[in-house]
């Protein structure tokens, strides 16, 4: 009878724990995710793009009433989601699959650009470029946050809709004849981050750098140029460089009041137009005066002959190439104008008549 009874037994414990796997499988069912329809356009004014890669928590709430993040409870960490051309979003691998219990109920967290090693959904890093003077690294200082709270682990189909975390600062400038910009940086400022997926928010880390700014839009009148960073203050002491027609012409601008960057928002770069103007003679004797000058500021170049010569007249020149046709401006030694654009004079010496 003994031997009956123990077999009897193992067979029930077997059974139980074959029951107890069913079940547990019978109530998860894996997590399906998709982007909103009404998400905004990113600040770089485009929209996700099949391949792009988000990151995501699903914390679980030990009630329906209280918060995954105000316990200690949670369930899946930084797993690694893919968008697909439908706009849905589906796991790298098999280990990125999140499975939802469908009797609990869960909070949703998810950021963009997803990157690894971060584990706390209260503290993103995001070490991000300096370089955004290429759409590829443009786009990738475009972070977003979404969430998803009390969501019942059987609902069929979650929809994320994003929201701008970065702000963007805009730099305008007009066109000049004879100028074509290549480049524009903005001196000291913070583009590294860690955002609070909880709160929304993130805030500037680490040390400043200087930016390459993405070259936005160029129309008939002007250039745009935008970065992208987190909320900060640009002092008044900020500077932007502008390189043109060669990599040794650069040209600063400095902003004349305290620039407020806000999440989501476009701020203008309210610089004081700046421009060099170039000097050089030809024939005998000096000049002086070249420099930056404000727009509008009245500026004097001087010639200076050497003996035996005299000025014979300042000249315009676009190029500051000689030629005969050039305009003369004036035939003082002391010339002033004010600063309008990019300006180049030459002196013209000739010997003086006996």
């Amino acid at each position: 009878m003994k031997r009956l009874i123990y077999p009897f037994c193992l067979f029930l414990a077997i059974s139980g724990c074959k029951e107890n796997r069913l079940n547990e499988k019978e109530t998860r069912k894996a997590a399906t995710f998709f982007v909103a329809p009404n998400t905004p356009t990113r600040a770089t004014d485009t929209s996700f793009e099949s391949g792009d890669e988000i990151g995501i928590f699903a914390i679980e709430r030990l009630s329906p009433d209280i918060p995954g993040l105000l316990n200690t409870a949670s369930y899946a960490i930084n797993r690694r989601y893919r968008i697909d051309y439908n706009g849905n979003l589906l796991p790298v691998s098999k280990e990125d699959e999140i499975s939802l219990s469908r009797i609990d109920y869960y909070d949703i967290y998810a950021y963009y650009p997803y990157t690894e090693k971060n584990y706390d959904p209260q503290a993103i890093d995001f070490k991000l470029d300096y370089q955004q003077n290429s759409m590829v690294k443009y786009k990738q200082h475009d972070v977003m946050f979404a969430k998803a709270l009390g969501i019942w682990g059987n609902t069929s189909s979650i929809g994320l809709n994003f929201s701008r975390k970065m702000a963007a600062v805009d730099f305008q400038l007009r066109k000049e004849q004879g100028i074509q910009i290549h480049s524009v940086s903005l001196s000291s400022a913070y583009c590294n981050c860690r955002g609070n997926l909880a709160t929304g928010t993130v805030e500037a880390t680490g040390k400043k750098y200087t930016i390459n700014m993405y070259p936005l839009q160029e129309t008939t009148n002007t250039y745009t140029f935008r970065a992208l960073l987190p909320e900060q203050i640009l002092p008044a002491s900020t500077q932007l460089y502008m390189t043109a027609n060669s990599n040794d012409h650069s040209l600063p601008f400095q902003t004349v009041t305290d620039v407020p960057l806000t999440s989501g928002t476009t701020s203008m770069f309210p610089a004081e137009m700046m421009y060099r103007v170039f000097v050089k003679q030809r024939g005998s004797g000096r000049v002086s005066g070249a420099g930056i000058y404000k727009h509008g500021e009245i500026v004097t170049i001087a010639a200076i002959p050497a003996p035996g010569y005299q000025l014979e007249g300042w000249y315009y020149t676009p190029d500051g190439i000689w030629s005969e046709e050039l305009p003369r401006v004036s035939t003082e030694l002391n010339y002033s104008f004010p600063v309008t654009k990019y300006s180049r004079f030459i002196a013209n010496f000739i010997p003086k008549e006996i």
